[in-house]
């Protein structure tokens, strides 16, 4: 990226790829992963994780009634806890509260990695992976357009022993009670004033649009765009 954005000879004949996701599916993705994972980290008392001093701060200076702060007291009342087991006692609300401060990080990652990549105009392209999943030909077929492939349709044909629309894990994804519950703690998200002060301004410089009045997702958006 950096010869890229350098502009040396080097960083003329290279392209970037970069693979997100919506913040919002991290965070719901991590609270339904992390109440059933077997990962050793999530199921160990005392997670190094939750003594960073951001759940102290939280829990100190925010109002009693705002969500996220009841979530970091959750998680400063009961730290010697594993995250699965915290995340398995909490209502919904508050767990993808905790979930979403674990991710600030990961979150901040991203927002650093695209405003690196803007100074690579038109030879960076960013996909959504989510979008990429439910558009795998479309997708594929801008991703090796963009890479120059020789033969894109062959390219896409090779790639697509590794869609997963009909694997375990995406009939799983698409458990109609799993998939109300997503739509029903998206809803959620949109209206807590912590996420749309610290989470939505990334969504919005990802060029995601906002959740939607019932939490349904936009099957037809395009899954990869240029970085300019």
């Amino acid at each position: 990226v950096d010869m890229i954005v350098n502009g040396t000879d080097q960083g003329k004949r290279l392209k970037v790829l970069v693979i997100d996701r919506d913040p919002v599916e991290i965070i719901l993705s991590g609270y339904f992963y992390h109440r059933t994972t077997t990962e050793i980290w999530a199921n160990t008392p005392n997670w190094p994780g939750f003594l960073v001093p951001f759940w102290d701060d939280y829990c100190r200076d925010l109002p009693e009634d705002d969500i996220m702060g009841i979530a970091a007291c959750t998680v400063v009342e009961r730290r010697n806890e594993t995250l699965k087991d915290i995340l398995n006692a909490v209502d919904a609300p508050t767990g993808v509260m905790i979930e979403t401060a674990r991710v600030m990080n990961e979150l901040e990652h991203l927002r650093r990695s695209r405003d690196i990549l803007a100074g690579a105009s038109d030879v960076a392209m960013m996909c959504i992976l989510d979008d990429l999943v439910r558009q795998f030909n479309t997708g594929f077929t801008e991703i090796f357009d963009f890479l120059e492939a020789p033969d894109v349709d062959a390219c896409v044909r090779l790639a697509s022993q590794f869609d997963i629309t009909n694997s375990r894990k995406s009939v799983h994804a698409m458990d109609p009670t799993l998939t109300s519950m997503r739509q029903t703690l998206r809803i959620f998200l949109s209206y807590v004033p912590w996420f749309q002060a610290n989470v939505e301004p990334l969504r919005i410089a990802m060029d995601l649009p906002p959740i939607s009045p019932d939490g349904s997702t936009d099957a037809s958006r395009p899954p990869c765009q240029l970085l300019t």
